[in-house]
């Protein structure tokens, strides 16, 4: 692997102002992000933004940089240099579909639909482009995300009232409920060795993070801040994570924390900022937050320490970055 930066990093787009302190990024970091709601485009340092999509939302891609997928009307859709491609037998399969997760072996797409249904997950074959529902019940399953080893897939469904957190295996086989809470369970993503289930649920009257092992069990509650969790991502090798909280009207701040049990949220976010949708780059020395600051949004860059900041953007409308390995290419 290249510099530790060195990788590329899809944001969904930026605006400016405000100090940063010195960060710097080698040479070489590409960066693809979306302008307001739809536009995708393209960012090389040295270079003016380059546009490669409207009215699209992209959700995941290849390693290598050169497919990503997302949805385009409602749409299954892979870009490429070549542009678009609608994915799916569409005549057959009306209905919106959501948020396709790409699996480590890059042969399948989960996403979700309510095609059949209130709201069910499909997956699709890149290969075939074969389309199976594999959950089918007339309540609500969400929040699909593959294992690390792309085995498992983690979901929480209401089909027993409440929204709880159900593993089941790739082809859909082997539905088991993990949990029974009164607060719910939702957003629950594998830790990096594939081990255990980290979660946001209300169980305690606030949306806290919790730990379960994946065959279930008794949770471990991480974190007691009674903030509002929105998002947390997970650390792509060390036991830790980091997590974004609701503080006040408009205003999120950004935390890292250990998954001992036992550790306490380290904050990230300065006193003049509000920070959102954390995501570590692939080697995991850097993390990419969407900082607001007065009334304009960017994406910045820190250390996993929050000691030193650099501002990627300055465009307008700044959220949800995600990184691509180092070294992968581009469209």
């Amino acid at each position: 692997m290249r510099e530790a930066v060195l990788g590329l990093l899809i944001v969904l787009s930026g605006c400016q102002n405000g100090a940063e302190q010195e960060l710097k990024i080698p040479a070489g970091t590409t960066i693809f992000f979306q302008q307001g709601e739809h536009d995708f485009y393209q960012l090389q340092p040295g270079k003016k933004p380059t546009k490669r999509s409207e009215n699209t939302f992209l959700y995941s891609a290849k390693p290598s940089g050169d497919l990503f997928y997302g949805m385009q009307e409602n749409r299954l859709v892979e870009l490429s240099k070549a542009g678009f491609k609608v994915l799916g037998p569409q005549k057959r399969f009306k209905g919106i579909q959501w948020y396709p997760q790409l699996r480590k072996q890059q042969d399948y797409l989960l996403f979700e639909s309510n095609t059949q249904s209130f709201r069910d997950i499909y997956r699709l074959s890149l290969k075939t482009n074969k389309i199976v529902r594999l959950t089918n019940n007339s309540q609500g399953n969400f929040d699909a995300s593959w294992s690390p080893d792309g085995s498992k897939i983690v979901f929480s469904s209401s089909r027993n009232g409440k929204l709880e957190l159900f593993t089941m295996n790739a082809d859909g086989s082997k539905q088991t409920r993990l949990t029974q809470h009164l607060g719910g369970a939702i957003k629950a993503k594998f830790s990096p060795d594939g081990n255990r289930l980290v979660y946001i649920s209300s169980r305690d009257g606030g949306d806290d993070l919790y730990m379960l092992g994946v065959e279930g069990g008794m949770p471990t509650k991480l974190t007691s801040l009674r903030c509002g969790i929105l998002k947390f991502a997970m650390h792509p090798r060390l036991p830790q994570l980091a997590f974004s909280c609701h503080v006040g009207i408009n205003k999120s701040s950004v935390y890292s924390l250990k998954l001992t049990g036992k550790d306490t949220p380290v904050k990230l976010t300065p006193k003049n900022a509000s920070d959102a949708e954390p995501a570590y780059s692939p080697e995991g020395k850097y993390l990419a937050v969407a900082r607001r600051i007065g009334e304009k949004s960017d994406i910045w860059i820190m250390e996993t320490g929050g000691k030193k900041a650099t501002r990627l953007t300055s465009i307008g409308s700044a959220w949800l970055p995600q990184w691509l390995p180092a070294g992968a290419g581009s469209i």
